[in-house]
């Protein structure tokens, strides 16, 4: 069987296919490599994701025209009248699927390598999810070509797949790999071994779809238990949680007067530094207007001790934390009724104007909020070309329109 495997591997029609698959998901790994490089659940997520997502219509197509072989050709039934006709179907699924596993390895090690040095290691959750994708990809798409001789199956079959991306964006139960893997979420456990279970009786169903006898008995449970495995993932819930809370989260303060405590995840340790530096930008840049939270945490981390705190999304874009951290940090007031013309104008230009001090910037272009009009981005840019005492009598007043419920 071994050397009726390596046969199948030296003999594959797909080799072209899956070095051609295996440098596009390559690419597209390194489309948005800023947003995971220095953090190790990001960067196992990014690699599930792309592999998985680029693979899924590619691969069921592949296991299609792979397949058909057995309709095409009389070559295999030299091996069928040694071995069972199942015993034939699997060695040719088993060099499928170990071929279609190709690029998510090579991009995994393309992640470890971007990744290494980063605190932690490769969270294994999230490049187990991408292989039961792969393998109910490559299982239906299998069965598929055994079932059908249309040269149009391996096209059928992708878009197929291609519409069940679609629809992970209206429920959990079409998500095999998660889109992204902030700290703060973890894969469920349930939801992955329903998923795997389920990436197995595909693949049982699709080796027992040839042979008689056993093989047929099997096949029927098999066609039973699959649509089963779809309800168990379904009533499995989300395939990400939230995260325990850690023993020790990585803590910093600015060298500011109040210095806030910063804290984050410690997988994104490596951002602290950035966060840490944006809250003491603030903290100058307000003048004491805005106030202040005692604790500034990392999304998913408890504020602690029941107090308030402001939560921002720790990454190591500067510009990208301060505008986060400034839009929570002037809120619209808590009223009864809509955000009034005034109140929300108020609103607009002390976040502007408050991000745009921050980054030590004269003009506030690019920054604040899309609904700022031009005219108020005008006033802001005035007000910031003046004195700072100037500066901070026109933020008191923004202030207190902004954050009263006093009709006006």
């Amino acid at each position: 069987m071994r050397n009726i495997f390596l046969l199948e591997i030296r003999r594959s029609s797909l080799l072209l296919w899956i070095a051609l698959l295996s440098l596009a998901v390559i690419a597209a790994l390194f489309r948005r490599v800023d947003l995971w490089a220095d953090v190790w659940p990001r960067a196992s997520a990014e690699v599930a994701m792309v592999a998985g997502y680029l693979e899924w219509p590619v691969v069921a197509a592949l296991g299609a025209w792979s397949a058909q072989r057995v309709h095409r050709s009389a070559t295999d039934a030299q091996f069928t009248a040694a071995r069972p006709a199942w015993q034939v179907a699997a060695v040719q699924f088993a060099a499928l699927w170990c071929l279609a596993l190709v690029p998510l390895a090579l991009a995994l090690l393309v992640g470890i390598a971007v990744a290494w040095g980063s605190p932690g290691f490769v969270w294994p959750a999230y490049p187990l999810s991408a292989v039961a994708a792969i393998t109910v990809a490559a299982g239906l798409g299998f069965a598929a070509g055994l079932r059908w001789r249309s040269r149009l199956t391996a096209l059928a079959v992708a878009v197929v797949f291609l519409v069940l991306m679609g629809l992970r964006e209206f429920s959990e139960i079409f998500s095999f790999v998660p889109l992204s893997g902030p700290p703060h979420l973890t894969v469920a456990a349930a939801a992955l071994a329903t998923r795997c279970l389920m990436a197995l009786l595909v693949v049982v169903l699709a080796v027992s779809l040839r042979g008689g006898g056993r093989a047929r008995a099997i096949r029927a449970t098999a066609a039973v238990a699959v649509p089963l495995s779809l309800l168990a993932v379904w009533a499995a819930g989300p395939l990400q949680i939230e995260r325990a809370q850690p023993s020790h989260a990585a803590c910093a303060r600015p060298d500011s007067d109040p210095a806030p405590e910063v804290c984050v995840w410690p997988e994104n340790r490596s951002h602290l530094a950035v966060a840490t530096e944006a809250v003491g930008r603030l903290v100058e840049a307000s003048m004491g207007t805005v106030p202040i939270p005692r604790r500034v945490v990392d999304v998913g981390l408890a504020c602690g001790n029941g107090g308030s705190c402001l939560t921002f999304t720790a990454t190591g874009d500067r510009g990208r934390v301060v505008g986060e951290m400034a839009f929570w940090l002037v809120p619209l007031a808590d009223c009864e009724d809509p955000a009034t013309t005034e109140r929300f104008r108020a609103n607009v230009m002390l976040e502007t104007w408050l991000e745009s001090r921050a980054l030590h910037v004269a003009k506030s272009a690019g920054l604040g909020p899309q609904e700022i009009r031009d005219q108020d981005r005008a006033e802001v840019d005035g007000v910031l070309a003046q004195p700072a005492q100037s500066q901070r009598q026109w933020a008191r007043r923004q202030a207190r329109t902004a954050w009263s419920c006093d009709e006006r």
